[in-house]
């Protein structure tokens, strides 16, 4: 069983991976983003 008495080992971010972001303009100016993340 987990001892939730002592708090646990605080480990640092070697490294972090983001999506980037797909950026289209439209004609009147507007930003769109959008993240492509796959099918289901």
């Amino acid at each position: 069983m987990t001892d939730r008495t002592t708090a646990p080992e605080f480990k640092d971010i070697d490294h972090i991976e983001l999506i980037k972001p797909d950026h289209i303009e439209l004609d009147n100016g507007c930003n769109i983003f959008s993240f492509n993340s796959g099918d289901q």
